[in-house]
This record gives C-alpha cells, sequence and structure tokens, in this order.
C-alpha cells in the first residue's frame, strides 16, 4: 500500500507570488492600491446639457461646480498621499520580503498621483474654457483662487 500525498504544500517552500519576477510582483502590488484621484472623473463641461452663453456660463453653478471640483481634485490628492504609507505598511505585514517591492511601488505611485492631478487640473482647465470665454470679467475666471 503506498502513503497518500499531501497537497499540502510545505510550510517552507515559498508562495508561487514569491517566484515571479520581480517587475511583474511590483505591477501587481501597484495596482492593489486603490487611488480616489485615479478613479476621478471630470465632467466635459461644467452644465452638461446646457449650450454655453452669457446667461449659463455666468450663473454660479458652473463656477461653484469648478471651485467643487478643484477642491475635490486637492482633497483626493492629500489622501492618497496619507493612505499609500498605511497601504504599504499593511501589505508589507503580508511578508517580508514585500518591503523592497512596496519601497519601488510607492515610489512610484507618488509619480503618478502628481501626475494624475496635474491631469485633472487639465481636465477642468478645459471645462472652464467655454464658459471663461463667455464671462465678462474673464480675469475673474482664469485668476480665481482654486
Amino acid at each position: 500500500m503506498s502513503a497518500r500525498r499531501s497537497s499540502a504544500t510545505p510550510a517552507t517552500a515559498p508562495s508561487p507570488f514569491l517566484t515571479l519576477p520581480l517587475e511583474v510582483r511590483q505591477r501587481i502590488l501597484y495596482f492593489t492600491f486603490d487611488s480616489d484621484l485615479a478613479s476621478m472623473v471630470i465632467p466635459p463641461t461644467l452644465h452638461e446639457g446646457e449650450a454655453h452663453s452669457v446667461i449659463t456660463c455666468n450663473s454660479d453653478n458652473p463656477r461653484s461646480t469648478r471651485k467643487s471640483l478643484k477642491e475635490k481634485t486637492s482633497r483626493s490628492l492629500c489622501w492618497d498621499l496619507d493612505d499609500l504609507p498605511h497601504w504599504a505598511r499593511w501589505l508589507n505585514k503580508v511578508h517580508a520580503s514585500f518591503e523592497e517591492d512596496l519601497e519601488f511601488v510607492e515610489r512610484e505611485w507618488i509619480v503618478e498621483l502628481f501626475r494624475l492631478n496635474d491631469e485633472r487640473e487639465e481636465e477642468i482647465r478645459k471645462a472652464t474654457q467655454q464658459c471663461a470665454a463667455m464671462w465678462p470679467a474673464r480675469n475673474e475666471w482664469e485668476g480665481a483662487p482654486l
């Protein structure tokens, strides 16, 4: 009678994840971070469904929407930058060998977050561009804080 082979992996065997190439592991770890900024969607116009006109572009709604979007973008960047080290520490507890991978991935995310922030600000600028042209005091639009 032959002994049954155990389907359990010995405790000393490395996890299949740890045997993956470094770049693949880092890419997988990269996609485990849930970024608010990355999932943020900026509308193409500040008053969807309404034509640009002196009336629609001078109302408080486009200006308050613009301000709200800029504040949300800024908040999302801050939250993501604050969450990133917590995420890395949490994942590092899974396996000590993740430390080097996570340091690299964390640096990559920091660069990506600032790139995303710039991208979102450009999307907001484009969404407000047509309204700014309709606003009689254009300098107020372009120079307005936030």
